[in-house]
């Protein structure tokens, strides 16, 4: 969260601002590159592999998705 940034430097705003940045791009990045490989898997860019992503799906358990949910959360710049 920024504001923990900027409650806790000692150097400058701007320095706040680019670590707060520099780890929210980190972030980011992760979630981008996680999602477009989603996309391909749920949109049929190889069928085989969407079929089974469907297959599997069908089995999760409600906890499970939650929790993966939740694990995104927490990993984000609110942790």
């Amino acid at each position: 969260m920024l504001c923990r940034y900027l409650v806790t430097t000692n150097i400058s705003v701007e320095d706040a601002l680019k670590r707060y940045e520099t780890e929210r791009k980190k972030r980011v990045t992760q979630l981008m590159l996680k999602a477009r490989k989603r996309t391909d898997t749920i949109y049929n860019q190889v069928p085989a592999k969407t079929q089974q992503w469907y297959k599997q799906l069908k089995q999760e358990q409600p906890k499970d998705v939650t929790d993966a949910i939740s694990k995104i959360i927490l990993g984000g710049l609110l942790h």
